[in-house]
């Protein structure tokens, strides 16, 4: 039974780990949003880039969020970011430099 209870406690933790999804420490590219402003924790990011996000950020009035960009070129946003405002910023940080 211990055992048992163990094995659920690993496989807790790795669905945690695995659902946090990308952070700065493991992305080319990691933004941040904190209080409607841009934050490049990793990575670089084009003026003209960090423009249009801004413009999505004010426009869509999104107060927090992350975009990471994996070595694999996998985006990943965060929920508080809506949907009707992924594919955009998608494209963004993937055609930027």
């Amino acid at each position: 039974m211990s055992q048992l209870i163990v094995l659920v406690l690993i496989g807790v933790v790795f669905y945690y780990v695995w659902r946090r999804g990308p952070t700065a420490s493991n992305s080319t590219l990691f933004i941040r949003i904190r209080q409607g402003q841009i934050v490049v924790e990793r990575g670089h990011l084009s003026p003209d880039s960090r423009h249009r996000i801004a413009e999505i950020i004010r426009d869509e009035q999104i107060d927090r969020g992350e975009i990471a960009v994996s070595q694999q070129r996998r985006v990943s946003l965060l929920r508080q970011i809506p949907l009707q405002c992924h594919q955009l910023l998608r494209n963004i940080v993937l055609t930027d430099g």
